[in-house]
């Protein structure tokens, strides 16, 4: 039988949505673009996607150990024939519009494997239900309730997001933009070793010790690279994290 995992990508409502095209200014994000975009209205873009045969990369990020004090997760890269994609509309006004994603899980193979992840602490945003196993209040893993979030030391939401390549004004260097995150500001994939590198944001590299990742300058380089051949050949960046 078929796997497949839904899940949905929350955009930023009211704002632009940016198409790389010709070298520009992003106005979705206030910022200017590697490979530079042309501004559209997220209705705009919607439709396009809809009626356009587009190609999209997609990063999927499962994680695989949620630890009290961090996340360990493993990097997949799919092609854009193995992930389906629907855009929904909100169901009452000011929702925000949101993408429903699908895949089958047997694509996380040793074939799409890409890196390891590190992130802060999982703590239970959603309010899903958890095992019995998965319970810990001390550390906001309740089952059904949704966790308060504690910023710096909190792994974002699961769901698919738009990833940009925009200047970091914290790093001061180009840099992948996690776009769209509810609840988070300035989310990005970037280098790191420890929990308290993370700040939120998703660390890439190889989990070869406990509680951290190494190498994680190269794999970046390496990320940065498979992202920007994408987008040279006119693909839209994705990340799906289960």
């Amino acid at each position: 039988m078929k796997i497949a995992w839904y899940l949905k990508a929350f955009a930023l409502t009211g704002r632009q949505a940016c198409f790389r095209n010709n070298p520009g200014r992003c106005p979705g994000l206030g910022a200017s673009a590697l490979s530079g975009c042309v501004g559209l209205t997220y209705e705009s873009l919607v439709k396009i996607m809809n009626e356009k045969n587009l190609l999209y990369m997609e990063i999927v990020l499962e994680r695989i150990a949620k630890k009290n004090t961090y996340t360990i997760g493993r990097l997949y890269l799919l092609a854009d024939g193995d992930v389906k994609r629907k855009a929904l509309s909100g169901k009452n006004a000011g929702d925000k519009r949101s993408f429903e994603h699908r895949f089958d899980l047997k694509k996380l193979s040793d074939d799409s494997y890409f890196c390891d992840t590190l992130e802060p602490t999982w703590r239970n945003l959603k309010g899903i239900a958890l095992k019995p196993g998965e319970v810990n209040a001390r550390f906001s893993r309740e089952s059904g309730k949704v966790a308060r979030k504690i910023p710096g030391h909190t792994a974002i939401p699961e769901g698919s997001y738009r990833v940009l390549i925009t200047k970091s004004p914290r790093f001061k260097k180009w840099l992948p933009y996690v776009q769209g995150v509810p609840g988070f500001e300035g989310i990005r994939i970037h280098a790191g070793n420890y929990p308290d590198d993370t700040q939120g944001c998703i660390l890439v590299g190889e989990n070869k010790l406990k509680g951290m990742v190494v190498n994680s300058r190269i794999w970046l380089h390496r990320l940065m690279k498979r992202i920007q051949a994408a987008e040279n050949q006119g693909e839209g960046i994705w990340i799906t994290i289960i």
